[in-house]
């Protein structure tokens, strides 16, 4: 279970790096590694080894990305919904939108659901041309692009068999705990100071002390906004997102949702949510 958990370190690993390497790319790489770690271990992953530190090992290879959070875990049979869009990203440059439902990617059909690895695939089927089939207000529409081409070095990675101490690091979780009651919903983190948050798949994102920048989008239940709202957030791009300042603080993880107020619930103009921290929790961040 363990090896195959952190295969997923797999993209976020830069370059290869010696431990005391102080340039900015090694403390990135290392910060990463830490959150990818961190995921691991809170799903008990990380028991130890009876047979010693465990090796993983990766030839050089060429990732394509679309730039959008997709929402695999949907398995009906109207493809997968698209909960946010990157700014600048392949998926906003060709025209997909917040909340098109993604039906075939270069020619393989989604449908009925697929996992994340079978998605990439379908990225990078054609090394980077983007042939997108989606549905959007009912219509059936054909996007065209060109995904986003990323080198990966090879690299080698021992884990276990040596011991550390605690990093001193905040967290940002999404995970979907908020209280109905008090009409917070899920949100999505799209940027933390501008960057990539990490995987678009994660829902615990290890940040740095400090004054933080988060741009957030919601992702309230379709059920609680009117008509006019479900278009405007559809057709909203980056009009849809918000920022949200929040001092990060060691040794602190942040509960992020999206406050929905329902007086304005069907409304025309984003006023309808605001990016909220509902609780903070002191947990150690490893």
């Amino acid at each position: 279970m363990l090896r195959h958990s952190l295969f997923l370190l797999a993209a976020v690993l830069l370059a290869p790096l010696a431990v005391a390497d102080e340039r900015p790319a090694a403390a990135l790489l290392r910060s990463e590694i830490d959150a990818a770690l961190l995921r691991v271990a809170d799903a008990h992953a990380l028991a130890d080894d009876a047979d010693g530190p465990l090796l993983i090992e990766q030839p050089a290879r060429t990732r394509y990305e679309l730039g959008a959070v997709i929402d695999v875990r949907e398995r009906t049979g109207d493809g997968l919904p698209v909960l946010a869009v990157t700014p600048g990203g392949a998926a906003e440059r060709m025209g997909l939108r917040t909340g098109d439902r993604l039906l075939a990617i270069n020619g393989h059909r989604l449908a009925g659901g697929v996992d994340a690895e079978a998605l990439a695939d379908a990225v990078g089927a054609d090394g980077g041309p983007l042939d997108v089939e989606v549905r959007r207000d009912g219509a059936a529409l054909r996007l065209h692009g060109a995904a986003e081409r990323v080198e990966l070095p090879a690299y080698r990675l021992s884990v276990g068999g040596a011991s550390g101490g605690d990093s001193r690091c905040g967290r940002i979780n999404t995970f979907d705990v908020a209280p109905r009651g008090r009409h917070i919903y899920p949100a999505i983190l799209i940027a933390v100071d501008g960057r990539s948050p990490g995987p678009t798949t994660a829902d615990s994102f290890r940040v740095e002390p400090g004054r933080r920048t988060l741009t957030v989008a919601e992702n309230i239940d379709v059920r609680q906004l009117s008509t006019l709202t479900q278009q405007l957030r559809s057709r909203g791009g980056r009009a849809r997102y918000k920022t949200l300042e929040v001092d990060v603080e060691a040794g602190t993880t942040y509960l992020l949702g999206a406050r929905f107020d329902p007086s304005r619930g069907g409304s025309t103009r984003n006023d309808y949510w605001e990016p909220v921290i509902w609780r903070q929790v002191a947990e150690r961040c490893r």
